[in-house]
């Protein structure tokens, strides 16, 4: 039982902002127009909490980029310029289009990789071998599919990461950011070909990105 319920929490943690509710809060209002209008977009309409999990996290909701989630954790350990950080961060990934660029991806898979399996479905007279086929066929394409899908989420945070630096002109306060992160980062960096399956990159990374690419134009 203890087994289920903690495999049933970590089900939970991964849709963690579903359990956030609206917030009126001037500071971070500011904060989130201030930083709209660095990058050019639009601020978002929407300001969220979420304090089930003991999360250091943030988020942006939905394909228009109209909301953003906080986690009470993230608000509780960050300054007033790191929460600046963090809205650049997250601005950047709409500004980048980042969620569009996904979800077509996406789609695009799974349309290459189930219209093949469809017509040999389709063309073999064994049912049993078909259906057999079928599955593998579809967690094939799932593999396949969330291995690109995560390689590109790794790939669009370090791009968040440089233009939220890039427009924040301020390098230290972001990795800073970036460390207290790391306090709930809580599987060691190494490489493993589990990485492949990762949504994010390790802090280490992104923080040696952000170095190396800033180093270059001093």
């Amino acid at each position: 039982m203890k087994k289920l319920m903690n495999n049933i929490e970590k089900i939970l943690l991964r849709v963690w902002w579903l359990y956030s509710y609206e917030v009126k809060n001037p500071v971070l209002s500011n904060i989130s127009i201030e930083v709209a209008s660095t990058l050019n977009v639009r601020p978002f309409e929407k300001i969220k909490i979420s304090e089930k999990f003991p999360l250091i996290n943030a988020a942006v909701v939905g394909l228009r980029c109209r909301t953003i989630v906080l986690t009470q954790t993230l608000l509780e350990l960050m300054s007033a310029e790191e929460l600046k950080a963090v809205f650049l961060h997250e601005y950047a990934h709409c500004k980048q289009k980042h969620q569009v660029k996904l979800l077509t991806v996406a789609l695009l898979i799974l349309i290459l990789m189930m219209l093949p399996t469809s017509l040999i479905f389709l063309n073999i007279e064994n049912e049993l071998i078909a259906i057999l086929l079928l599955v593998l066929m579809t967690c094939t394409a799932y593999i396949v599919m969330l291995s690109i899908i995560r390689y590109l989420t790794r790939r669009f945070e370090f791009e968040a990461d440089l233009v939220a630096v890039e427009a924040f002109r301020d390098p230290a306060i972001y990795i800073n950011m970036l460390k207290k992160l790391k306090i709930f980062d809580v599987e060691p960096s190494r490489k493993n070909l589990m990485n492949i399956f990762r949504s994010h990159p390790y802090v280490e990374e992104r923080i040696n990105r952000i170095i190396e690419t800033f180093t270059k134009h001093v």
